[in-house]
């Protein structure tokens, strides 16, 4: 059964068992309808494998002893759990007004219930719980709803909450309803398989122009790989199941924990909200690292999910990003050592380096510009990793006690904050002092 039947059933066995605890008791000769309610529902507990059939034994004991409740709220209730059992089995509508005439001798006007469209066909077991689930829903919060009215002192003197609750339920299950529904039909599930850790990486559209739209330096700018770092920050403290987030250059990577149940685990949901906090936080913070200088043109990042199942696949993905980190920033460092110091155009800088490995680029730098290129900055050669690290802070507070003057007292706690370092991530020294990060893997 889908999330969404599963969670139609708990609201509608929720209120079953609500409302057999708060009626007051009458008579055994009123306990008719509350027979077929009964029946209703041990037929629906069986025969959809519900773990609650003894709602429908504490039902049939009340009936029995002399606990029956009122018959017009359950001529409503009644019909409504006939309905559902035979929508969900496959009978349909006529089948369940037959059944609730032959039991009951009573019949109800179409006005006094809530159908949507489909109700009125025949629908199959395959169909699920669905728009049938929803029309019973319906009908049993609108059965709800005038029932409480009936004891409108008893309920609001005792739960009050509940009066109020109940009819802003019942009105919202009936506007939701339309013949447009179905449309719904056409999503596709995009849920992340479980147990696994989910990566969302974004990447910078056409930043190529946008930095040169911007006079970025050449070939890091320090202010802009510190907006980056301070927009991933926003993301990491927005979303907390984000464990580590690695950056460089123009793209940012977020590994979320893997059992996290953030947003249902849908990867459409995860996607859009970084993508979106990361780009506002971009624009919002753009002030603090380039001042007077106004923002010409919207920032926009693309962004993928990608699922990693074990620990091993994780850290291979994060040295991969820092591999590519070290590749980029290496050629960049020669290309414009290149056209800045060695006066080349950009086509002879480019056909300079072509061919050339590292160890090629190296001798370049050193050889013809004096750079060792171990000596520059690790944010440029390494990356920014950020992750959460507890910090004790100490802050002054002021108490004052009875009778006793106003004094200062220093405080001492622990909170999680979002840390930016640069550092390895291929070694083992960096997985050591965070094991927090990897979850344990489950052995056979």
């Amino acid at each position: 059964m889908n999330l969404r039947g599963i969670r139609v059933r708990t609201f509608f066995w929720g209120f079953c068992l609500l409302f057999f605890r708060l009626w007051p008791p009458l008579p055994p000769s009123s306990g008719s309808d509350t027979g077929l309610f009964t029946i209703s529902i041990f037929s629906l507990s069986i025969r959809s494998g519900s773990a609650t059939p003894f709602i429908a034994f504490r039902c049939l004991f009340s009936t029995f002893s002399g606990l029956a409740r009122p018959r017009p709220p359950f001529r409503k209730l009644s019909y409504s759990a006939t309905l559902l059992k035979h929508l969900m089995f496959g009978k349909g509508r006529g089948a369940a007004d037959g059944e609730y005439k032959a039991c009951s001798g009573s019949n109800f006007s179409e006005q006094t219930f809530v159908f949507s469209a489909a109700s009125s066909s025949s629908l199959a077991p395959a169909a699920g719980l669905g728009s049938a689930a929803d029309t019973l829903l319906s009908d049993f919060f609108c059965s709800l709803s005038s029932m409480f009215e009936t004891t409108k002192e008893r309920v609001v003197g005792k739960r009050g909450i509940l009066g109020k609750l109940l009819p802003v339920l019942c009105l919202k299950s009936i506007m939701a309803k339309s013949k447009f529904e179905y449309v719904r039909s056409f999503e596709t599930d995009d849920t992340c398989l479980r147990n696994c850790y989910i990566v969302v990486r974004l990447d910078g559209r056409n930043f190529h122009r946008f930095s040169e739209q911007h006079a970025f330096t050449k070939p890091n700018d320090d202010r802009a790989l510190g907006l980056m770092t301070r927009s991933a920050r926003s993301v990491m403290e927005e979303l907390e199941d984000i464990v580590i987030a690695y950056g460089q250059s123009d793209e940012f990577s977020f590994v979320f924990k893997r059992s996290s149940t953030w947003f249902k685990r849908r990867a459409s949901k995860l996607m859009t909200h970084v993508a979106s906090q990361f780009s506002s936080s971009y624009v919002f913070y753009w002030k603090e690292f380039f001042g007077e200088q106004p923002l010409l043109c919207p920032p926009s990042f693309d962004g993928r999910v990608v699922l990693y199942p074990s620990n091993r696949n994780l850290r291979d993905y994060l040295c991969w990003r820092q591999a590519d980190c070290h590749i980029n920033n290496l050629y960049n460092t020669v290309f414009w050592a290149l056209i800045q110091k060695g006066g080349l155009t950009t086509a002879q800088a480019d056909d300079r380096l072509k061919g050339t490995l590292a160890s090629d680029k190296n001798e370049i730098l050193f050889s013809e510009f004096d750079i060792n290129y171990n000596n520059e900055s690790a944010v440029h050669r390494k990356g920014t990793s950020l992750v959460w690290e507890k910090k004790d802070e100490t802050v002054t507070k002021h108490m004052k006690l009875p009778n006793v003057e106003e004094k200062e007292v220093r405080v001492t706690r622990s909170r999680r904050r979002v840390e930016a370092l640069h550092c390895d991530l291929i070694g083992e020294q960096f997985w050591e002092e965070h094991p927090d990060i990897l979850e344990e893997e489950e052995t056979c």
